[in-house]
């Protein structure tokens, strides 16, 4: 079965790659050798559990405090699931104004994850 969303990836067995850019500059290029994910994850978040409906508690069980300021960051990982790893290349805060663009790069070179 195939993924619906699925556009044209190689077929050579290789992977792309994603690369990272915060304000035109470049944070990270992520890959993965063999099988596994790659994600750029842009996130907003606030919590203030005391304030949310009572039927909604429930939900925001995950968030534990509250959060004085909204908290905005952007995180480019991945799982290598051939070593069943988790790997992050780059994980910031960001504001309102910042540009984060991702490149979808074909297969090449790519950093080392940072953790």
């Amino acid at each position: 079965m195939g993924w619906p969303w699925r556009g044209n990836m190689p077929s050579s067995g290789e992977n792309v790659r994603f690369q990272l850019l915060v304000n035109g500059e470049v944070k990270a290029t992520a890959g993965i050798e063999s099988l596994g994910v790659l994600s750029m994850i842009l996130s907003w978040v606030r919590c203030n559990p005391n304030a949310a409906p009572k039927d909604a508690k429930s939900v925001l069980k995950h968030c534990a405090q509250e959060l004085d300021e909204p908290d905005m960051f952007v995180r480019l990982g991945g799982l290598d699931s051939a070593k069943d790893r988790l790997m992050t290349w780059f994980v910031r805060d960001i504001q309102v104004g910042d540009e984060v663009t991702v490149r979808v790069l074909p297969p090449g070179e790519f950093d080392s994850p940072t953790v």
